[in-house]
């Protein structure tokens, strides 16, 4: 009996247990589905709240559509041409607000467009209104005043100074008070007035200041060839020699006071000097070119400068007679300049030109002549001479002509010291006696 109690408690031990297992497998599944059920609610959740602009709109799961239609009617309220605006209007009343569409003219901001009228919003718009119709009327004046008719040029003025009229206008004060800056002085009536009306722009104004000084040149100039040189020394096309100069009219009539007319073989240069005074002296038809460099037109005068080169060309260039050939202060001969005193002011030419200058030039040319005439047609035999050989002839009192070639025959006939030949002359002298 005992036996098949304890075979009935087992199996009752056994079903106890299965319906256990059983139950634990019904609980797993439930709570999965629990989890799944969850899950998907989350994922559906999601995917709500990104359609509605996401998890910040909705608070413990409710959507919170309060803020949304505000922004909504904001957004529609902002844009003058929406439906709500437009049913808002009538409802207010249409004229209490702006047009929609704004044009040119219409006395309110353009960002006031479609919005509630403003009595200041309108008095503000007409000052605007105002001030640029005071601008333009200003503007007009101002170019009627200084002959600024293109538009490119009234462009350029509106461009740098906007509204500002008085700007414009103060900038011709300026350089109307710039006269000692460009010219030393107050500019003249004519010259303001060109100021005034040929500055078209307001770069041509610096341009007409530059002009000024160049015209005011030009006209002391014409003034200079018309009123001064009234004997017309000045020929036509030496003028641009002087017009193209440095040199100022005052210092130019000084210069034309000492006789130079920037003739081109005595051209000035912006140093106030001539490099190179030529002239060309005809004697006994034959041409020479006579130069002086480095002539000082200031205290140089060109009459006594062209008396120095005549006296050179005729009394020292074309000579050929080594007992003519003129002294500093006298000497025999007789006729015209017969003395290097008697035939210029030394005082009023260059230093290169004063008595004591031409006098070595006159002793180069007879030391020249006494050797070309010396050597003659045949200058063989002579070639190892020096210079000093030659004057010792020239210098020697022998008694014989002056004339080189007596020195030659001596000198062929075997007499080879001039020394000794003034004593061989004494020597004859005194047994002639």
């Amino acid at each position: 009996m005992d036996t098949k109690l304890g075979g009935v408690d087992t199996k009752l031990n056994e079903a106890d247990k299965n319906i256990k297992d059983k139950l634990q497998a019904v609980d797993n599944k439930l709570d999965q589905a629990d989890k799944d059920i969850k899950a998907k609610l989350i994922e559906v959740n999601t995917s709500v709240e990104k359609k509605f602009g996401g998890s910040d709109k909705f608070k413990d799961g409710v959507y919170q559509f309060k803020s949304e239609l505000i922004k909504a009617v904001v957004e529609e309220l902002k844009d003058p041409k929406s439906e709500t605006t437009k049913e808002l209007r009538d409802f207010l009343d249409p004229e209490n607000f702006y047009p929609v569409e704004w044009k040119e003219g219409d006395l309110f901001p353009k960002n006031r467009a479609g919005k509630q009228k403003n009595a200041k919003d309108i008095a503000l718009m007409q000052t605007e209104n105002n001030s640029e119709i005071q601008s333009q009327t200003d503007w007009l004046n101002f170019f009627n005043e200084h002959s600024v008719q293109k538009d490119e040029d009234r462009d350029e003025w509106k461009k740098e100074f906007k509204s500002n009229v008085i700007g414009a206008k103060n900038l011709f004060v300026a350089a109307k008070s710039k006269g000692k800056q460009y010219v030393g002085g107050d500019f003249t009536k004519d010259e303001e007035f060109r100021i005034d009306q040929e500055s078209k722009t307001p770069k041509g104004i610096d341009k007409i200041l530059e002009d000024i000084p160049k015209q005011r040149r030009l006209l002391a100039w014409e003034d200079f060839f018309t009123k001064y040189d009234t004997a017309t020394n000045i020929q036509k096309d030496w003028k641009d020699n002087w017009k193209n100069s440095q040199l100022s009219v005052d210092v130019a009539k000084k210069m034309y006071d000492k006789g130079w007319y920037n003739s081109p073989n005595a051209r000035i240069n912006d140093d106030k000097l001539i490099e190179a005074y030529t002239t060309e002296e005809i004697v006994d038809d034959v041409k020479y070119t006579i130069e002086t460099k480095n002539v000082n037109p200031l205290s140089n005068e060109e009459s006594e400068l062209k008396k120095a080169h005549k006296f050179i060309a005729k009394r020292i260039e074309a000579e050929t007679n080594l007992d003519k050939f003129p002294d500093v202060v006298g000497n025999d001969l007789s006729g015209e300049l017969t003395t290097i005193k008697s035939a210029y002011d030394e005082s009023k030419v260059p230093d290169t030109r004063e008595y004591e200058k031409i006098k070595i030039l006159r002793d180069n040319k007879i030391k020249e002549l006494f050797k070309k005439y010396f050597l003659g047609d045949k200058p063989e035999g002579f070639s190892s001479w020096e210079d000093k050989h030659f004057e010792s002839w020239r210098g020697a009192k022998t008694g014989l002509p002056n004339d080189g070639k007596s020195q030659r025959l001596a000198s062929d006939n075997g007499w080879n010291n001039p020394v000794k030949l003034k004593k061989a002359k004494l020597i004859m002298k005194a047994l002639s006696e």
